[in-house]
């Protein structure tokens, strides 16, 4: 599993105007977790298609997920 900081660095590199935030069990230290990497990132709504876009380029779409205008959950590429 690639540390957050290294997908964080990546996604801003494409979405710069992100907030670009971990989230999850991982996020503490010592837990035990499943062993997935939850990121959460957070655009103007202006700005979601471009980051779909940007998103989808870099990671697969989660066809388990819901989706809609303002959500959409991806997974490592």
């Amino acid at each position: 599993m690639m540390p957050f900081f290294i997908h964080q660095k990546r996604i801003s590199k494409h979405l710069p105007f992100a907030d670009i935030q971990h989230v999850g069990s991982t996020t503490i230290p010592n837990s035990l977790t499943k062993g997935d990497l939850d990121i959460q990132v957070r655009v103007p709504f202006e700005q979601f298609p471009t980051a779909v876009q940007a998103l989808e380029a870099l990671y697969e779409v989660n066809k388990g997920s819901g989706k809609t205008d303002f959500f959409r959950a991806c997974v490592k590429g």
